[in-house]
C-alpha cells in the first residue's frame, strides 16, 4: 500500500500503531504529531513494538535502532529524482519485519479482546491500489517517452 500511495499509507500505519499503543497501554500521547515527526519518533515506535513482542514471547530478530536509522535515510532519498528515488520508495520493506511483529502482537491481543483485524483489503485499499497503479504507470510511461 505504501508504494501505491506514494508513502501516504506509511504515515497511516505509523498513526495507527501509535493509536493502538496509546489505547492498549493507557499512555497519553498524540499519534498525529508522532506520525508527522515519524522520522524522529520511529526510534521509540520500533523499540516499543519490539518490547511488546518480547513481552508476549514473540521472536523479534530485528534491531529497532538500525531499522529506524535506515528508514530515516531512505526517507531522504525518496526526494531524489531517477532510479535512486524509485528504489527508495521500496523503503517500506524496511518496516516489514516490524509490521510482522505488530501483527503477531495484535493477533495475541485479539485472542483476549474482541477487536477488528486488518488482514483484508478494504474498499479504500483497492481504490488506493488502482489509482496508485495508474499514477505509477503514467510515471513509467513519461520516463520511457522522455528517454526516447
Amino acid at each position: 500500500m505504501s508504494t501505491f500511495t506514494f508513502g501516504i499509507y506509511y504515515l497511516y500505519w505509523t498513526y495507527a500503531n501509535w493509536s493502538r499503543i496509546s489505547n492498549t497501554q493507557g499512555i497519553a500521547l498524540s499519534p498525529f504529531w508522532r506520525m508527522i515527526f515519524s522520522g524522529i519518533w520511529n526510534f521509540s515506535l520500533f523499540g516499543t513494538i519490539r518490547d511488546m513482542g518480547w513481552d508476549r514471547q514473540i521472536e523479534v530478530g530485528w534491531n529497532p535502532i538500525l531499522l529506524a536509522v535506515l528508514t530515516l535515510i531512505a526517507s531522504f532519498f525518496t526526494r531524489v529524482e531517477g532510479a535512486v528515488g524509485i528504489v527508495a520508495t521500496l523503503s517500506f520493506l524496511l518496516i516489514a519485519p516490524i509490521n510482522r511483529t505488530a501483527q503477531q502482537i495484535n493477533a495475541h491481543h485479539a485472542a483476549t479482546v474482541s477487536e477488528s483485524r486488518y488482514d483484508k483489503f478494504t474498499g479504500g485499499n483497492i481504490v488506493g491500489i488502482v489509482l496508485g497503479s495508474i499514477a505509477w504507470g503514467l510515471i513509467m510511461l513519461g520516463s520511457w517517452a522522455e528517454a526516447m
